[in-house]
């Protein structure tokens, strides 16, 4: 996906049937920080079915209107949750990534009112 001008263009479109993997692969990687394992998990080679039909170029507003509408569905079913927290990281990482969901929903409501 990349944003030009008025339009965003939407290629290599994949779809994965999997996950890439586990915290501890078949190498014997493992470590206690989730971003270095994420860097190692996506460095791993992944099958994919790939839809080079799908590509597309969407105009910016109709792009933006439908992740605005994904990102206000998430918000919506993450308030109905019964979520149970383990700890307060776990808590802490429950509401931080909903912080960043409204913080991108407030910058994009900027844009389009600014454009």
């Amino acid at each position: 996906m990349h944003h030009d001008g008025d339009v965003v263009r939407i290629d290599g479109v994949t779809r994965f049937d999997a996950t890439y993997g586990h915290a501890e692969c078949g190498s014997g990687f493992s470590s206690s920080d989730p971003a270095e394992m994420a860097r190692y998990m996506l460095s791993q080679p992944h099958e994919g079915a790939s839809f080079p039909a799908a590509a597309c170029v969407v105009p910016f507003p109709s792009y933006a209107a439908e992740v605005i509408r994904l990102a206000e569905s998430v918000l919506d079913f993450a308030g109905r949750a019964e979520k149970r927290f383990q700890d307060d990281f776990d808590r802490s990482e429950w509401i931080g990534w909903q912080v960043e969901i409204r913080d991108n929903l407030d910058n994009a409501a900027a844009r389009l009112n600014a454009g």
